[in-house]
């Protein structure tokens, strides 16, 4: 039968002439599973949250050296002029940008960055608050206002572009010139603190011109602390001719002549050389002396004359700052809100962008947490003037519980009391929580 009879070879010549192709897909098919693997892979791990940094330790950083080696001593507190903290955070925060692993993706056009879209979405919200906090800073610190114009405008340029110029390039520029910034606020504040050391005070003059007085043993004779060169101009006025014929020049040659006149003279000087009743000193003498009450510091001018980099920042300046967070906020929690799942309008956001508003206020929230931190330092004065220190804490702890880990591995938008979680509520609580809070910080700035 036709079934079972036996398939005939092939000779040589038809082989040749009739190939067959079938063992090609097995490899081609192997190659693209394990491309898929290599994507998912570096896709799970470009997407990972980078750490927040300590503004303290980014400070450190900056510097260039660890706060162990201080010449204070190991355990010393690091001293963090007003404005430090926040620029020593946004450099941070852009380095963190571009060498996080897989660096900047929000410009990639090749996989596996071209599919990701959480990482971008993070990325944007992280940027826009880093842009906020410079173009504020712009306007606060007028000692490095020229780099940190430079930083805003560099900031403010095409972060999608891929070439021509790349976004990279724009980040790395704004980093610069925020470093730029950095090093002449630091500068200043060393220079004014080298004048303030060298400036020396009302005690230690007082101190000197005593210790030059027991040395000195003329000085010590002298009851009225003449110096001597009135001295000399004294004797020279006694053997000048012309100035004999000065008034007082007779009237002190006839006291030297006239013996009551020198016993008169001796009883006045007597008193004052054994220790008798002194004489009053006079108005000038006695604004000059400084009181036990009175501290004899380097800094008693006000603190518009210390210097640029020395003077406290102003509680306005954080005001207006915050009031552009609080916008910032008061739109994400909307954009959250129309997120949750419920009747769908036109208002809605779409199914496919629910994880990409997460994860933008997700990284927003991020960069808050770090500027917050460091306002808290650079605004201590302000914020302890207007006791508002428990509100800032507050403030910090919402926006840190914000950075929860994400178990789940897609953003689910339950509805109600159902099964599924519902990220985007969550989120939404956090956001409008942190923008009463800041809310109720400016009305007591």
């Amino acid at each position: 039968m036709a079934l079972f009879r036996k398939k005939s070879r092939l000779s040589r010549t038809e082989v040749l002439e009739t190939p067959q192709y079938g063992w090609i897909w097995k490899p081609l098919v192997a190659l693209v599973v394990i491309l898929l693997l290599i994507g998912i892979v570096l896709g799970i791990w470009w997407s990972r949250t980078p750490s927040p940094t300590d503004p303290r330790q980014a400070v450190e950083r900056q510097r260039g050296f660890p706060q162990a080696v201080q010449a204070d001593g190991p355990h010393a507190p690091m001293t963090i002029q007003p404005g430090e903290a926040l620029l020593a955070t946004n450099l941070v925060m852009l380095d963190t940008l571009v060498n996080k692993p897989g660096g900047y993706l929000s410009n990639d056009v090749m996989p596996p960055g071209l599919w990701l879209d959480n990482m971008p979405s993070w990325e944007a919200g992280v940027i826009r608050q880093v842009q906020d906090s410079v173009s504020a800073l712009d306007a606060t610190l007028p000692v490095a206002g020229a780099p940190l114009g430079d930083a805003d405008d560099a900031l403010a340029g095409d972060l999608d572009s891929w070439r021509w110029p790349t976004s990279e390039r724009l980040l790395t520029a704004g980093r610069n010139n925020l470093g730029e910034a950095f090093h002449l606020l630091e500068n200043a504040a060393g220079a004014q603190g080298a004048a303030a050391v060298s400036q020396p005070t009302g005690g230690d003059s007082q101190t000197e011109g005593e210790a030059q007085t027991q040395n000195d043993p003329q000085a010590q004779n002298d009851p009225q602390g003449q110096n001597d060169s009135q001295g000399q101009n004294d004797s020279q006025g006694q053997n000048d001719p012309q100035a004999q014929k000065d008034p007082q020049g007779q009237n002190d040659s006839q006291a030297q002549n006239d013996p009551q006149a020198e016993e008169a003279s001796q009883a006045d000087a007597e008193p004052q050389v054994e220790g008798g009743p002194s004489v009053e000193p006079s108005s000038q003498t006695e604004q000059s002396e400084p009181t036990g009450d009175e501290p004899q510091t380097a800094t008693d001018q006000p603190a518009s004359d210390q210097g640029p980099g020395l003077s406290a920042l102003a509680a306005s300046d954080l005001a207006d700052w915050l009031g552009t967070v609080q916008q910032r906020l008061d739109a994400q929690a909307q954009a959250l809100s129309a997120s949750v799942g419920g009747d769908q309008n036109d208002e809605s956001t779409p199914w496919y962008r629910i994880d990409n508003v997460f994860f933008e206020a997700r990284g927003t929230n991020w960069a808050l947490v770090q500027l917050m931190q460091a306002a808290r330092i650079d605004y201590a004065d302000a914020i302890e003037q207007a006791g508002v220190d428990d509100r800032f804490e507050q403030l910090i702890a919402s926006l840190e519980a914000s950075q929860a880990q994400v178990w789940s591995p897609v953003i689910l938008n339950g509805t109600g009391f159902g099964f599924f979680a519902n990220h985007s509520l969550m989120m939404a609580n956090y956001s409008a929580r942190a923008s009463e809070l800041v809310a109720e910080i400016r009305d007591e700035l």
